[in-house]
């Protein structure tokens, strides 16, 4: 996940976003809540591989 991220130059905060994105769409669709949480559960552990908080890059906005 790491390499295949890396020249993304995703930021957590940018992680957290499409979580959330992803969630309120969810909810919208009327999945279970439970589902949520398990897909919350498998996406959580990825945040550090595809957006570790040491790759910020600053020159990019």
């Amino acid at each position: 996940m790491r390499e295949a991220h890396a020249a993304l130059h995703v930021r957590p905060e940018h992680f957290d976003r499409v979580v959330g994105h992803l969630v309120d769409t969810l909810v919208d669709l009327g999945v279970p809540a439970s589902v949520i949480a398990e897909i919350g559960g498998a996406l959580a552990p990825l945040k550090d591989e595809i957006a570790p908080a040491a790759q910020l890059d600053v020159s990019r906005p």
